[in-house]
């Protein structure tokens, strides 16, 4: 086996998602995602007429995610962010037994669910200190509209599109009008809406799921939805931006965009807490990283058996 995918640490050793540290059993994870994606993506485009149907992930580098800074640091961290978002729906797709096309069809979401991250930073952070756009909300929601008719045109299927588009705070109105009208009857396609928002939403800086419980100083218990939402609320370049959702008209209830986004968060972590018949909603992260991290290890000792057949 070349040095590269050698495994520098014990067989035993457990997967560490918490930091980068080169090892090859997740390179080798995240290829497979790659080309599972990719190969969906393959069997809708030869489906479909349309002339424009480029392999999946060209969008992201058509889009400017995987350009460099003059330094030669890379410009975002967005791949990073969607990978792990990838990473965790399919934990979550097999622990809720969706079967190969809702699986499929939640993977493809993932894997172009941020596909316009480039274009909304530009948006928002050149509207972000005029109270005219909601202090970057208009262009929020413009990169929003844009990314939908690139993926149209790119021949993603509406559905894939409609379900790339229900992370973050100003899906949160949506999420909740469905979990109240569909409380008793949610479909295969509800719920990998429900997966994808809530899977977004607890992929904290670095770009990981952070599985720790923590408490605040009232004696709180936080997780990593909880750490993700504190986050958005710590960083100074938002906070007007913040302030702004309470006067949006999708927003009935007051809220800031990031309490809404904590709040629907919750409500939506239960239900799939209950749909799992997990006792404590708040261990869903944890599992989720566990999940992940046996996913990982499988994979890798899967082709360790191809290997040594050859």
């Amino acid at each position: 086996m070349p040095e590269q995918f050698k495994v520098n640490s014990s067989a035993e050793e457990s997967v560490n998602l918490l930091e980068k540290d080169n090892d090859p059993r997740k390179k080798a994870y995240v290829l497979k995602l790659a080309l599972e994606s990719r190969e969906y993506w393959h069997t809708l485009a030869s489906k479909k007429d349309e002339v424009y149907t480029p392999m999946i992930f060209r969008l992201h580098k058509a889009e400017g995610l995987m350009e460099k800074k003059p330094g030669g640091e890379r410009k975002h961290m967005t791949p990073e962010h969607i990978l792990t978002v990838m990473a965790g729906c399919v934990a979550l797709a097999r622990r809720l037994k969706l079967d190969e096309k809702d699986s499929r069809d939640l993977l493809l979401g993932a894997t172009v669910h941020d596909v316009n991250k480039d274009i909304e930073y530009q948006l928002v952070r050149n509207s972000v200190d005029d109270p005219k756009t909601g202090y970057g909300q208009r262009g929020y929601d413009m990169a929003g509209v844009i990314s939908k008719q690139k993926l149209g045109f790119a021949g993603v299927p509406r559905h894939i599109i409609e379900l790339s588009a229900v992370p973050g705070h100003a899906a949160c109105p949506d999420i909740e009008k469905m979990l109240k009208e569909k409380s008793e009857s949610l479909s295969p396609h509800d719920i990998e809406k429900l997966v994808l928002h809530y899977i977004d939403d607890i992929v904290t800086n670095l770009n990981i799921i952070d599985p720790s419980i923590t408490t605040d100083e009232k004696g709180n218990a936080l997780n990593a939805l909880d750490q993700r939402c504190i986050q958005n609320e710590n960083n100074s370049k938002y906070n007007e931006y913040d302030q702004a959702w309470q006067q949006d008209p999708r927003n009935k209830t007051g809220e800031t965009a990031f309490a809404m986004q904590r709040r629907v968060g919750h409500k939506v972590e239960k239900v799939l807490a209950e749909l799992l018949d997990i006792e404590d909603q708040l261990t869903l992260p944890a599992i989720i990283d566990a999940r992940i991290r046996s996913n990982i290890e499988n994979n890798w000792n899967n082709l360790s058996v191809i290997k040594s057949d050859k």
